[in-house]
């Protein structure tokens, strides 16, 4: 079966397809020129299909058509983006990069802290 990867703004996400059923998402932010993606899920009964890698290709490849700097919050991207070096042109430039665990973002009344093994976003600081 065929996947394709739509956003859906409403929901501040990027949704897989597969087979016409949502397969899993990505959850992000846009502010500005930057894009923080914050959570990426696969339903499992998708698990195993490179349904996350294909995901994960295709909303970096949206933020490159359209210029943004890249916050990786979620680890899923993250990690993909470690073993994808072809797109380290999407990371933030050395002036505004932190250690992804030393750095809160603020989302308009949410702050998004990162620590070493994920991201959360909540209404109030942690």
């Amino acid at each position: 079966m065929e996947s394709h990867v739509t956003d859906n703004p409403d929901e501040s996400r990027y949704e897989i397809f597969d087979g016409g059923e949502r397969a899993g998402f990505v959850e992000y932010h846009r502010f500005r020129d930057e894009i923080a993606f914050l959570h990426t899920e696969i339903d499992p009964r998708f698990g195993g299909r490179g349904l996350g890698g294909a995901l994960a290709r295709s909303v970096l490849d949206e933020a490159r058509k359209q210029e943004l700097k890249v916050l990786p919050f979620c680890p899923f991207i993250r990690g993909w983006l470690r073993k994808h070096p072809e797109y380290t042109d999407l990371d933030l430039p050395p002036d505004r990069r932190a250690p992804v665990h030393e750095r809160d973002w603020q989302l308009g009344e949410r702050v998004v802290r990162a620590g070493p093994d994920r991201a959360h976003a909540s209404s109030h600081p942690c």
